[in-house]
């Protein structure tokens, strides 16, 4: 018997050639977010003499949010000054005392942190930690840009 000699052809890659399963699953994922953004209405203007904001119905009012600013020179509540910065950023105290003991009282649901960029985090740090212990649920936090825009 005579053996057979087995010869393997080479393998040859072609580098120009695109794989067609990941771009038929990106085609399809493109599709499905063009799918998801289509909307048959007309795009609202503000500018159209036609456009009218629509008249509210609600019989309970929203629930007011209060607004903590915090500046270099003082932290205030809803434009009341509440604490000096500068007297809490040399106490190792965590809680502003004065912030924490007006939102015992007023107990707000949410409250909105807004801090200009030259205020220390330390400080920052202090506001946010005071309202966790006073209770407060919803936390939204806003950054000032330096020219107050």
């Amino acid at each position: 018997m005579r053996r057979r000699i087995v010869t393997r052809r080479p393998v040859v890659l072609h580098h120009g050639q695109a794989a067609l399963p990941p771009l038929v699953d990106m085609l399809t994922i493109l599709l499905f977010f063009i799918l998801k953004s289509f909307s048959m209405d007309t795009p609202v203007r503000p500018d159209d003499p036609d456009f009218r904001l629509p008249v509210s119905t609600a019989r309970e009012y929203v629930a007011k949010t209060a607004r903590i600013d915090v500046t270099p020179e003082a932290v205030y509540l809803d434009g009341e000054r509440m604490a000096s910065s500068t007297f809490y950023l040399e106490r190792d105290d965590e809680i502003v005392q004065e912030l924490y003991d007006r939102l015992q009282g007023a107990a707000p649901r949410s409250a909105n942190v807004r801090a200009d960029g030259r205020v220390p985090w330390r400080l920052l740090r202090k506001v946010v930690y005071t309202t966790q212990v006073a209770h407060v649920e919803t936390l939204d936090l806003v950054a000032v840009s330096r020219a107050g825009l």
